[in-house]
């Protein structure tokens, strides 16, 4: 999608190093970062629905994005201590309380 202008995709999956070499001689490697960077950022708006727990919901509300269902995940699994682990906790605890409130908000606003 990104770079289907500049160069040709049919890529030989066995040669994929001799396939990046040719795209950064063909067309720089600014241009390939800046396609990267771009690749990254729709694949993360795709994926993330937001940095905290209201921004997605509220990204999840809006638009289109009411047709479908979201599971969340604020990633957990990366306590290391005790301490850490409350702090996520607590996190857990405040994200279900904001989905439940959001939940019955929009069930009130249905009826």
């Amino acid at each position: 999608m990104l770079t289907g202008q500049i160069v040709r995709l049919d890529v030989d999956a066995h040669d994929i190093p001799g396939f990046l070499g040719r795209l950064v001689s063909r067309t720089g490697e600014p241009v390939i970062r800046a396609a990267i960077v771009q690749a990254i950022r729709i694949l993360g708006r795709q994926f993330v629905m937001g940095r905290t727990i209201k921004e997605a919901l509220k990204r999840a509300g809006s638009g289109s994005n009411k047709a479908y269902r979201y599971s969340f995940d604020m990633l957990g699994e990366a306590a290391l201590t005790e301490k850490d682990a409350e702090r996520y906790v607590a996190a857990y605890e405040a994200a279900i309380e904001t989905v439940g409130n959001a939940t019955l908000l929009s069930l009130g606003s249905e009826g």
